[in-house]
């Protein structure tokens, strides 16, 4: 559990291997009473990918696209939807 992400706030992630093209980034999301998805990108790069819209609390899995070249660090940036 980490603690409170906020609109526009970004979260790096350092995984044990890394990642390309297929692979899937999986975490458990909760929103407080919004609706928020989180944009993914490459490591201070283009966006790579997004999760799916967040109301309740689930699990996310995103599908890894568009990836430039082998990475284990990604950026996920979290979004209000209107």
């Amino acid at each position: 559990m980490s603690e409170p992400i906020y609109e526009g706030e970004i979260v790096r992630v350092i995984f044990e291997e890394n990642l390309t093209d297929g692979n899937y980034i999986d975490f458990y999301a909760r929103s407080n009473r919004t609706v928020a998805y989180f944009d993914i990108y490459e490591l201070e790069q283009t966006i790579c990918s997004n999760s799916q819209i967040i109301d309740n609390p689930e699990m996310q899995y995103i599908l890894l696209h568009d990836v430039s070249r082998p990475s284990d660090t990604f950026d996920l940036r979290y979004q209000e939807s209107l």
